[in-house]
């Protein structure tokens, strides 16, 4: 990891990668690092704290799905900023303005996952026809009856609608290469403002 900006966003994985890099493409002064899973967190970023560099950056924002519980999630970040930077971290989405901040997906839920907030950009009609497909999958078979991986079952059903001329069989692909969500939907829109607010640009 080579730090290359003076605001760093940290995620956990590909997907959120590839959605920050396309939400923040025209916003030159972020760099998005992927940690690489949600128990990287503590350690990528006692790294990146020991990095020279690390001196020229001015603030840091880390995101991370909700899963279970939005509380847990963001208590458990805050307590990695305290041990590693001694530092006070922040929901963003209350208008923190500290050198640390956290913000939870989807915004202002208890539970959920990035995910969750792409699929609310795709059209009503589809979304509906996809719940109902999915809810008879896991009616008919008893591996799909994981709750937590619903949100991820919706999603990889309307990238093979929505990009069914190409095979992108991961959501970070998608997004960056099939335009498969709209980057103008209101929430993102939002989310970008609160972003960029926190960072002060």
């Amino acid at each position: 990891m080579k730090i290359e900006k003076e605001y760093l966003i940290f995620v956990e994985g590909s997907d959120d990668k590839a959605f920050f890099e396309k939400l923040l493409e025209d916003i030159p002064d972020i760099q998005v690092i992927n940690v690489e899973g949600k128990d990287n967190f503590k350690p990528k970023l006692k790294i990146i704290s020991q990095d020279d560099s690390f001196e020229k950056v001015k603030k840091v924002l880390i995101i991370r799905d909700a899963d279970e519980s939005h509380e847990r999630t963001y208590q458990s970040l805050t307590g990695i900023v305290k041990e590693i930077f001694n530092e006070t971290a922040k929901d963003i989405l209350k208008g923190y303005q500290g050198k640390y901040g956290i913000l939870i997906l989807p915004p202002s839920e208890e539970q959920g996952s990035l995910e969750d907030l792409l699929f609310k950009s795709i059209e009503p009609d589809i979304q509906k026809e996809i719940v109902e497909f999915v809810e008879k999958m896991e009616r008919t078979w008893e591996k799909y009856k994981k709750k937590n991986l619903k949100a991820k079952y919706k999603i990889h059903c309307y990238i093979g609608y929505e990009c069914n001329d190409k095979l992108y069989l991961k959501l970070s692909s998608a997004i960056k290469n099939c335009d498969a969500f709209d980057i103008g939907f209101s929430n993102f829109l939002d989310l970008k403002t609160k972003i960029m607010t926190f960072f002060e640009l």
